[in-house]
């Protein structure tokens, strides 16, 4: 498991990981996430809010500001699940987010 800093840390031009709900995938095989594609905002980051709200300013990237579990409505949450199922379908999950529950408070 990573917590948000190692994820940061871990994340390269060839090792593209994305956290997503408490889950992190390895999105290495779409060059949509690398360094010059249009998704490499998600690399590094917990990108459920910004996924779910579909705003990508940093605020929407930074759980401690907005967390899936305290800040989505119910039309968010199903917005975020829906993405959940993607990522699962195309990228493994190599890794958990450290205490993502915890950040909620």
């Amino acid at each position: 498991d990573y917590s948000l800093e190692e994820l940061a840390k871990e994340s390269s031009a060839t090792k593209l990981l994305l956290g997503c709900k408490g889950r992190i995938f390895d999105a290495s095989s779409n060059p949509m996430y690398g360094p010059e594609g249009s998704y490499n905002m998600f690399i590094g980051v917990d990108a459920s809010v910004a996924l779910a709200k579909m705003r990508f300013d940093a605020e929407f990237l930074d759980p401690s500001k907005l967390h899936w579990s305290r800040d989505l409505d119910e039309k968010e949450l199903n917005i975020l699940e829906e993405w959940i199922n993607k990522f699962e379908e195309k990228y493994p999950i190599v890794a958990y987010i450290k205490d993502d529950m915890k950040l909620k408070v």
